[in-house]
């Protein structure tokens, strides 16, 4: 069934359709429901999927968000759908909420592919942060002009609005790191080995860190790896969580 809720003022959109054992979907950034809605057609038992905010069919924030809102937004769709336990399926930005989720006892098992949430520290990473402070430095000083200033972020960053601005550097900003230990349900990795959104190193770390999973690499995947071998991501699914 598809629907509408309200939170913090927002109208979110999602899905809700199958009986039996719950999983439920969480997309990337700038993703949809879309996203997974071929793996959840192809699955048994009850299924939900949600378009977090601003995305799909949800409108946009009248305010900044932060991670924390996020999962009480899921949070809240999975008390008025009476949940109490599920599965997740979640992507990139989703697997960010899936984290935090996973440290209850509500989660069976997990399924994160491309999953967020390791900062990168690198001196590269610190080199770009460091050249974007001095950017605005001078900008402030009207030493460079705003048309710079506003090319000086990433692809993602530079075309979003104030609201979303400040939302993406509170989620972005937040290491999940130190969370991982925390997580008991069992958990599998599928990652592509050519993700540059969320290395492969990143889910060697998780895989190092989380107390019961297992990693599967797609040797020429991408941070879509789930999509580009949809049908072997969804065996996999399927066989993980016996549905």
């Amino acid at each position: 069934m598809e629907n509408f809720f309200i939170f913090k003022g927002v109208k979110i959109h999602y899905l809700s359709f199958g009986s039996g054992e719950t999983t439920l979907f969480l997309h990337g950034w700038e993703g949809s429901i879309d996203s997974f809605l071929f793996v959840a057609n192809e699955i048994n038992g009850h299924k939900i999927l949600i378009d977090l905010p601003p995305f799909g069919q949800s409108e946009d924030l009248i305010e900044v968000w932060t991670l924390y809102d996020y999962i009480a937004c899921v949070k809240s769709l999975l008390e008025k759908l009476n949940v109490s336990k599920y599965n997740i399926v979640a992507h990139s930005f989703g697997g960010r909420i899936a984290l935090i989720l996973a440290t209850s006892t509500n989660v069976n098992k997990m399924v994160l592919t491309g999953c967020a949430g390791i900062k990168d520290k690198s001196l590269k990473l610190k080199c770009k942060v460091f050249k974007h402070k001095i950017k605005k430095r001078l900008h402030k000083f009207k030493l460079i002009s705003s048309k710079k200033m506003e090319n000086a972020g990433s692809s993602d960053y530079i075309k979003l609005d104030n609201t979303m601005k400040q939302t993406f550097n509170n989620i972005i900003n937040l290491d999940l790191r130190k969370t991982l230990k925390y997580v008991d349900c069992e958990v599998l990795l599928i990652w592509g080995a050519k993700d540059n959104a969320t290395p492969l190193k990143d889910a060697k770390l998780m895989n190092k860190k989380l107390k019961n999973s297992g990693l599967y690499v797609f040797d020429n995947g991408s941070h879509f790896a789930y999509i580009e071998y949809g049908k072997s991501f969804i065996d996999a699914v399927k066989l993980f969580f016996k549905v």
